[in-house]
């Protein structure tokens, strides 16, 4: 959903919606079936609306994001029978093996960037991100031969692109994990390493 402002809020109220009435779901089944059932409808019916689309909306405002975050903190309580109030919640995703809101952006940002760097994304996209087509108010820099560019912004709004965010978090994850051979192997690795960390 693609608004004018490019702020995400449309996108974000039309997946609340969404998400609301798959918490509902989850309530009306969590005491007839095992948690791993609870998990399977979770990932069908939160996760994929959540996961569809985040490397573009992913990194707008958290106030915009917000609505999402509170939803998926309402399916894991509705899923595991935490209370609800002023309760750590990360612990339980932990436990359960599911990302927060904010680490499911993390996670696809850092396959897609893996995907770049490996030249396993389609042409056209790979030429979109080329240091050649960055607009006068990004730039980028590599402090190495052996490590990719950097991307910088002037701008506030750049700073939320794709291609600025890609290139930062890239810096934020374990060298071990980064030097994965195979695609599914950084997706695993990377993914294992969100959950362990608390932050």
């Amino acid at each position: 959903m693609i608004d004018k402002n490019l702020d995400w809020k449309s996108h974000v109220k039309y997946i609340s919606t969404k998400i609301s009435k798959a918490c509902g779901a989850l309530a009306r089944i969590r005491n007839c079936v095992s948690i791993d059932v609870l998990k399977n409808v979770y990932h069908a019916l939160v996760h994929s609306y959540l996961r569809y689309g985040i490397l573009v909306w992913g990194h707008a405002a958290p106030s915009v994001l917000k609505p999402l975050e509170i939803l998926a903190n309402k399916a894991i309580r509705i899923m595991t029978f935490a209370p609800f109030g002023a309760v750590d919640l990360k612990p339980v995703y932990k436990q359960l093996k599911i990302l927060e809101v904010p680490k499911i952006c993390l996670l696809e940002t850092g396959k897609f960037e893996f995907k770049h760097q490996k030249e396993l994304l389609p042409t056209q996209i790979c030429n979109h991100f080329a240091p050649q087509e960055i607009s006068h108010s990004h730039g980028l820099r590599s402090s190495s031969r052996n490590e990719p560019p950097r991307f910088f912004s002037q701008t506030r709004i750049g700073e939320k692109s794709l291609q600025f965010q890609k290139s930062q978090k890239w810096d934020d994850i374990p060298s071990e994990v980064k030097n994965s051979e195979f695609f599914n192997g950084f997706k695993k690795n990377y993914k294992n390493f969100l959950i362990e960390t608390s932050a």
